[in-house]
């Protein structure tokens, strides 16, 4: 995976291609956000060596940002954090907490569509952000 790191006016339109694949959505909880108040979340951390990509940067709301550092575990688990192992577009994750899909430049693409690609991800029966009842 190449190290991508966006400036200026590349880096606009990513944030808006982004926001525009969300629906103005947050990409964790599914509740409605403005595009001047949303953060992008890099799935592999920036300091994990994470690219600026589509499939690496997700919409999230600042307290949704939150959660997902504050709760490591149900994040690996749901795909909001990905290992410096792994590649972010082969990892799925928990779309608004319901559904699993790849993250890519050309929208969200349910596991069901991909076939093979994840026959090895065991995703969690219900997202647990710590705290919750399994």
């Amino acid at each position: 995976m190449t190290r991508l790191r966006l400036v200026g006016k590349e880096a606009r339109t990513l944030r808006a291609a982004i926001f525009e694949r969300s629906i103005a959505k947050c990409d964790l909880c599914g509740v409605g956000i403005r595009e001047d108040d949303f953060e992008l979340h890099h799935r592999l951390t920036r300091s994990g060596q994470g690219p600026d990509s589509h499939a690496n940067c997700v919409v999230l709301h600042s307290v949704c940002h939150k959660m997902v550092h504050a709760n490591p575990k149900g994040s690996y688990d749901n795909g909001f954090l990905v290992s410096r192992y792994h590649d972010p577009e082969t990892t799925p994750l928990l779309l608004h907490r319901r559904e699993w899909v790849y993250a890519t430049d050309h929208g969200f693409i349910p596991v069901e569509e991909v076939g093979g690609r994840a026959s090895s991800f065991q995703p969690a029966t219900r997202p647990n952000f710590g705290g919750e009842a399994a």
